[in-house]
């Protein structure tokens, strides 16, 4: 019986600190952009950005190349 009044009090006494947490610091998911939040945006989104830094690379080399 003396575990569980312990627990009790615990419980009690912890009640009115976990209203002080303050959720102001955490982020708002209403401004993250939608195409965010869903898996297959993300996924193209990363093919893309994926497609694009190994063009760049090419162009950059060719670039190299030429200057020579």
């Amino acid at each position: 019986m003396r575990i569980p009044m312990t627990l009790l009090g615990l419980l009690a006494a912890g009640l009115p600190l976990g209203g002080c947490a303050s959720y102001d610091l955490l982020p708002s998911t209403e401004k993250v952009p939608q195409p965010v939040l869903n898996r297959p945006g993300q996924l193209d989104m990363i093919k893309g950005l994926r497609e694009t830094s190994q063009t760049h690379g090419a162009d950059a080399a060719k670039k190299i190349e030429d200057a020579r």
